[in-house]
């Protein structure tokens, strides 16, 4: 088998919701005899993905594929790439070439790369982005998934308030801890979270210290903000994303309902996202009886 790297310009090449490659390249030659694929290699380490082809109208090979993307530890595969239903790449920087076999042989061809800007993925907070070589080449940068805490939803009871999510790549959950810490201020309010298996982590149910947050207010109609914040067992602040926003939504807020905790008195709270989604608890004393 025999292998011939040359150079070809993609339609398309670039990044989606933060972890699915998209490529589209046509050829300035007839479809090749067997099948195509995207391959992604990093040192003496392969893996790849499968590819379509069809015909142009004058009768050149397109090629395209959709690859999702997911941060691990890379194994060559064993098996057709038609079979993988996602790359695994680890750490680092990856080339990305189509593979042609047919007539015996098998043809590298690398993809003139434009650049595209690095997006965390929505779930676990991976980072995938294609980038340039300094020959001009197509690569994925590859950035393992950081920390951190998703929340998923708000939930307001007649006597309670939760917020629930999950923690993602956080090491050992028990040893996290939730708090509400109040903005401006040094006053902070530790958090059990109950933990319980997640479909990407751990999830966490947390529930709000309302009448211990209540009592920090000098009066009656003041507003304090609220920030939740999860901190490990070493000290370090995970940060904290909504699960179901794009990262350019800075500010969703969230409709406030009065809360009437059994042992303390009546709040109004009034979440909402900030801060590249950091999630803010607005929280107001009212009077007894409101």
């Amino acid at each position: 088998m025999r292998a011939t790297r040359l150079r070809l310009r993609p339609e398309h090449l670039s990044v989606l919701d933060g972890r699915t490659l998209n490529v589209a390249a046509v050829l300035s030659e007839a479809p090749p005899a067997g099948p195509a694929a995207v391959e992604f290699a990093s040192g003496d380490r392969r893996t790849r993905a499968a590819a379509r082809m069809s015909l142009t109208a004058d009768g050149r090979a397109r090629i395209e594929a959709t690859v999702r993307l997911r941060a691990g530890e890379t194994e060559n595969p064993s098996e057709p790439a038609e079979r993988l239903p996602e790359v695994v790449l680890a750490a680092g920087r990856w080339s990305i070439r189509l593979l042609l076999s047919g007539d015996g042989r098998t043809r590298r061809l690398a993809l003139a790369a434009p650049t595209d800007s690095a997006r965390s993925g929505p779930y676990d907070g991976a980072r995938f982005a294609v980038v340039r070589t300094l020959s001009g080449a197509a690569a994925i940068s590859a950035a393992p998934p950081r920390p951190a805490a998703n929340v998923g939803s708000i939930v307001l009871r007649p006597h309670r308030a939760q917020v629930r999510g999950e923690l993602l790549n956080a090491g050992a959950p028990d040893t996290i801890v939730a708090e509400m810490a109040l903005r401006g201020g040094r006053t902070v309010h530790p958090i059990r979270p109950l933990l319980a298996p997640g479909p990407h982590g751990s999830g966490f149910t947390v529930e709000l210290p309302l009448a211990a947050m209540a009592a920090s207010s000098p009066c009656i109609g003041a507003d304090l903000h609220w920030e939740l914040r999860f901190r490990t067992g070493t000290g370090k602040i995970l940060p904290v994303r909504r699960a179901d926003v794009a990262p350019h939504v800075l500010r969703t807020a969230l409709p406030a309902q009065t809360v009437r905790p059994e042992n303390g008195p009546p709040v109004l709270l009034r979440p909402y996202y900030a801060d590249a989604a950091t999630l803010i608890v607005v929280l107001t004393a009212l009077p007894p009886g409101a």
